[in-house]
């Protein structure tokens, strides 16, 4: 064949999960008909005290991808092993170097950083690959496009053999027609009473972080860095909750809802103490602290819904 398209992919855009191999991953898997709450809830995020996430994937890659009635193949990309697999209907996640990639001007001939995309068709005669892949680093729309084929495999490649020297680190995501795919939700396995350890240090983050706000200005500024890191793995982690049957409810939806956008609020006001290295005027604290109790309340139902669907 000249010209091959997998049908059936779907860019996953609803939020910025993890990396761009793992979006690349459930665009993948959608080519099969599988969802991407297959792969989000292969994670979750337990809070500790003092600002410490953990981030934990009950299945590794493999392990996922077997249960989903897939495997992934490690490969070095080149013209025909891509149309061989694209013909056998085998979306390729595609290990590049952006050093080499015109749209990202950002690090265009500046800065070897490793990326994925995902290719899913070709066409030979017009030097054309069907990709997917996003508009530049960090950002969540991620799209079908396409792109120069022979750009594409030399990006590969100097991922292979330039600076990075990153061998293999392209997959073939293949599907075992006879295996059956399951459902894949890490609550299956997760006592309720590790969620509710986790709720209740998420709480006392809360009232931390509010009495640094008020009251000790020199260590807020401390660990201003953890705390931005903290509530932006948090508001990701509250992101991929909204893909989850517990809550499709409309009440719970919404609840979940208001407390993303009350954690978008105060990873905000965070960014600005962090920026100016200084604590907010008293009335913006004063409002900040009526927000941090907004959020206690909100987070203390959502971890009560997630601990109802654990063991």
């Amino acid at each position: 064949m000249r010209k091959n398209i997998i049908d059936g992919v779907k860019p996953f855009s609803e939020f910025y999960f993890k990396t761009c191999y793992y979006h690349q991953m459930i665009a993948a898997l959608s080519c099969f008909g599988i969802a991407a709450e297959n792969v989000l809830m292969n994670t979750i995020m337990l809070v500790h005290d003092d600002f410490v996430i953990e981030d934990k994937d009950f299945y590794n890659d493999d392990e996922l991808m077997s249960r989903l009635g897939c495997k992934l193949k490690k490969c070095n990309v080149a013209e025909k092993m891509l149309v061989r697999n694209i013909d056998k209907g085998n979306p390729v996640i595609v290990g590049i170097d952006c050093f080499y990639m015109e749209s990202r001007p950002r690090t265009y001939m500046k800065r070897h950083d490793p990326h994925y995309i995902l290719a899913y068709g070709y066409d030979l005669d017009s030097d054309t690959a069907y990709v997917v892949d996003q508009d530049f680093a960090n950002d969540s729309k991620y799209k079908t496009k396409t792109m120069s084929l022979k750009a594409l495999l030399y990006m590969s490649e100097q991922m292979r053999i330039g600076k990075l020297r990153r061998r293999h680190t392209s997959r073939i995501v293949i599907r075992n027609v006879r295996a059956q795919s399951e459902r894949i939700s890490v609550y299956d396995h997760i006592p309720s009473a590790q969620i509710k350890n986790s709720g209740a240090a998420a709480k006392r983050n809360l009232i931390e972080l509010r009495r640094l706000l008020v009251s000790d200005t020199e260590a807020l500024l401390n660990k201003i860095s953890l705390i931005n890191d903290y509530i932006y793995f948090l508001k990701r982690y509250y992101c991929t909750l909204t893909q989850s049957d517990m809550f499709k409810n409309k009440s719970n939806a919404e609840r979940l809802a208001r407390l993303i956008s009350e954690y978008g609020f105060l990873q905000a006001a965070m960014w600005k103490i962090s920026a100016k290295h200084e604590n907010l005027p008293d009335g913006q604290k004063d409002k900040l602290s009526e927000r941090i109790a907004e959020i206690m309340t909100l987070e203390e139902t959502v971890y009560a819904r997630i601990a109802e669907e654990c063991k």
